[in-house]
């Protein structure tokens, strides 16, 4: 997606400038696809997830672990469910571009607008570094 350091990102944040995508726009582009991200707080932590179109979520937040979940599209938010408890975060575009690029983003969006994970990038199909996934939760 981008090139730029991952340390300079948070400066293409903008919120009031930068564009929330819809709900279908998220299906599209999560839907089918493993996601590079990292935590705005924890930039050490790369970590990968796949969204398989039947809903099944699985996380892998470092090389010997993976976690199960179920993922969905409620108002215009990913939500999901990683054993008892269930997130909800919009996804942002930024509106600045870094190398011609824009910034894509999650932030939870209760009580103001707070970003917590930058995408580094988006690959088609499941490509978690793991030998095998289950077929259903």
């Amino acid at each position: 997606m981008s090139d730029i350091p991952y340390y300079e990102k948070p400066k293409f944040i903008n919120v009031p400038a930068d564009e929330r995508l819809s709900g279908v726009d998220i299906s599209l582009l999560l839907s089918g696809q493993t996601v590079i991200s990292r935590s705005i707080d924890e930039t050490a932590a790369m970590q990968y997830s796949f969204f398989k179109r039947d809903g099944l979520l699985a996380i892998n937040p470092r090389p010997d672990r993976l976690v199960l979940g179920r993922w969905r599209i409620e108002r215009d938010q990913l939500c999901y469910q990683l054993g008892n408890e269930e997130f909800c975060s919009a996804l942002f575009r930024s509106s600045a571009q870094a190398n011609g690029v824009h910034i894509y983003y999650f932030a939870r969006v209760e009580d103001g607008i707070n970003p917590t994970v930058f995408i580094d990038d988006i690959q088609r199909g499941d490509t978690i570094p793991i030998e095998r996934l289950p077929k259903a939760l």
